[in-house]
């Protein structure tokens, strides 16, 4: 019998953590972002046992549901079902909101004038911020009106995308209009997310969605309903002053050189803080050999691997102790 000694973490100081997450919940996220960690991890550290999942995926659960049927709207990929997210979950994983479809939170501007009895508005940015049955309002000034979502009109790669509504307009708008979810869209994005992923046995206690600040209006049912919120990417920041509901988290793990990564991940271990990587679910070499060394970096640092809550409670055991 030829017996080997199994691969072990030198013994140095560990200090720091660092989180490995993967936006919109892609099929991809487990069949190669997982299965790239699960190795990357066993290679460094083979008392940890092969099916190890310390991984956080942001995924957006409605798409599960009619008519989506596990395809995301308007760019067809398909996202993990509840089997893959619950094995994640219960092999030392976690399962992060990106919000259920992958609606915007902020206000959207308009992009060109509406008037009395217009049953469409113009909006820039992407056309996935609203999605079909959700309740919007369009404000300006001291004018302001409800309405349900038609029909959304995708006209990417121009920024002019479009909603069908309800009912027609009362009022004129310009151009310096916004549009917004209503309080009601925003429960069921955040709390009614919550619900769902809760059907199929996984507990979602944060919220990630850095491509938007969200507004005064959003962030109260944000700050209800998750223990944690990371707004924007920007790297590394001291965790006796973070801001639990406006964390940062570093740039994506496909287009950033390994280099920028090696810096954060020495900015947290000099500060005991948190690396939080990320990714959309890349799946060429060139992202998953990255995100390979990343892990690799980080075992040779000495910064570990947790998942997404136990970065927030060591966030918040500092804040306790300073």
């Amino acid at each position: 019998m030829n017996w080997q000694k199994p691969n072990k973490p030198p013994r140095i100081k560990k200090r720091g953590l660092m989180v490995i997450h993967c936006d919109d919940g892609r099929m991809t996220d487990y069949t190669k972002w997982l299965k790239t960690i699960q190795r990357s991890i066993y290679k460094n550290d083979q008392f940890h046992a092969t099916n190890t999942a310390v991984f956080s995926p942001c995924v957006n659960a409605g798409y599960l549901e009619e008519p989506y049927n596990g395809i995301s709207s308007g760019y067809g990929f398909k996202i993990m079902t509840e089997k893959e997210m619950k094995y994640i979950q219960d092999n030392g994983g976690e399962i992060l909101s990106h919000g259920k479809y992958h609606n915007y939170f902020d206000h959207t501007p308009v992009t060109q004038n509406a008037s009395v009895g217009d049953v469409g508005i113009f909006y820039n940015r992407r056309f996935f911020h609203f999605s079909e049955g959700q309740e919007v309002f369009i404000e300006e000034g001291e004018n302001k009106e409800y309405f349900n979502v038609v029909k959304v009109i995708k006209n990417e790669p121009s920024s002019d995308n479009q909603i069908i509504i309800d009912r027609p307009l009362q009022n004129d708008y310009t151009a310096s209009a916004r549009l917004h979810l209503s309080e009601t869209s925003l429960i069921e994005m955040t709390k009614g997310h919550i619900n769902l992923l809760a059907r199929f046995g996984i507990e979602c206690k944060n919220h990630i969605n850095p491509w938007y600040r969200s507004s005064d209006l959003s962030d109260i049912y944000l700050r209800n309903n998750f223990n944690s919120i990371i707004k924007t990417s920007g790297g590394v920041e001291d965790p006796n002053s973070a801001n639990i509901y406006s964390l940062l988290r570093c740039l994506g793990v496909e287009n950033t050189s390994l280099d920028y990564f090696k810096t954060q991940i020495d900015k947290a271990y000099d500060l005991d803080g948190v690396a939080f990587i990320q990714g959309h679910g890349g799946d060429s070499e060139e992202t998953l050999e990255r995100l390979e060394s990343i892990i690799d970096y980080a075992y040779e640092k000495g910064v570990r691997i947790v998942s997404h809550q136990e970065a927030v409670n060591h966030i918040l055991s500092k804040q306790s102790v300073s």
